[in-house]
This record gives structure tokens, sequence and C-alpha cells, in this order.
């Protein structure tokens, strides 16, 4: 009984660090959040390639976004100008005030 007990948690022991290790795997999208962060934007225990990559990773979204801009402001309309509401004159709004209301 005992050995089955050990045998059981040791299964569920290997299980949950396959588990980790597979949920934290690190890509260059989490490398390139790092090089973000201002503390840590060295990259300090990183190796030389995962820096590199990430370098890489980050130019060539810079890119896209670059080319997608430059192509939505090429097929995009010119701005219809804003319309502001027009105020009436100070005398207008004098005259309303000042006229004697007359009842029937």
């Amino acid at each position: 009984m005992q050995y089955f007990i050990i045998a059981s948690i040791k299964w569920f022991q290997e299980r949950t660090l396959a588990l980790f290790k597979k949920m934290n795997t690190l890509d260059v999208r989490r490398y390139s959040a790092t090089l973000l962060h201002p503390k840590y934007r060295l990259l300090n225990n990183c190796t030389e390639n995962e820096r590199t990559e990430c370098h890489k990773y980050i130019r060539e979204q810079l890119n896209l976004i670059r080319s997608i801009t430059t192509t939505s402001d090429n097929k995009s309309a010119p701005l219809p100008t804003k319309k502001f509401k027009k105020t009436k004159s100070f005398s207008v709004d004098l005259k309303m005030i000042t006229q004697p209301i007359v009842i029937q």
C-alpha cells in the first residue's frame, strides 16, 4: 500500500514538473516585453542569441507597424472639417430678455 502511495506521489510530481516547464517556455515575445521594461532592458541574464533574436523581432514588428500606418494613411479619406456651433450675438439675447411679455 505504501509503495502505491509513493508511486502516485512520484507520478504527480513528474506531471506537475512537466506542466510547469511547458507553461514557462520563454519565447521572443516575453523577451521583448522584458526589453521594454526600464529596469531589465539590458537583458543581462539572457544569452547573446536570445538578445539578438529579441532585437530582430522588435525590428520586424516596428517595420510591420510602419507599413500598416503608411498604407492606412494613403487609403484614408481626408478628414471632414469640424462644424462649430454658431453662436448668437449678444444683442439678440439682450433683445429677447428686454422684450415685454404680452398676455392677451
